[in-house]
């Protein structure tokens, strides 16, 4: 199970990292114009990819992270986070 498990993955990636592209791209230009970076879209992250608000820690080092990549790098850092959950135990265990 777990050899077809990775063969599916596989074959799958290039659609996962594509779904990841789109989503942070289109979440930047949604909340480029509101000014909803910080917090905002962190919790939306979380939403998004483990179907749960952060908690307090997970808020500030998520905030902190987006600050990190600066203003020109938004859809980066947005990218670079979604990545992490999606790679996180909480979203391996909902999925």
């Amino acid at each position: 199970v777990l050899a077809t498990n990775n063969v599916v993955f596989t074959i799958d990636a290039r659609g996962l990292s594509g779904t990841v592209l789109q989503v942070a791209g289109t979440m930047v230009a949604l909340a480029l114009p509101a000014g909803q970076f910080g917090q905002q879209m962190v919790a939306e992250l979380f939403l998004w990819s483990l179907a749960r608000n952060p908690g307090m820690a997970e808020l500030e080092l998520g905030v902190e992270h987006m600050k990190s990549y600066g203003a020109e790098r938004r859809t980066e850092a947005v990218q670079d986070l979604f990545w992490a959950l999606l790679n996180s135990r909480d979203f391996q265990l909902l999925h």
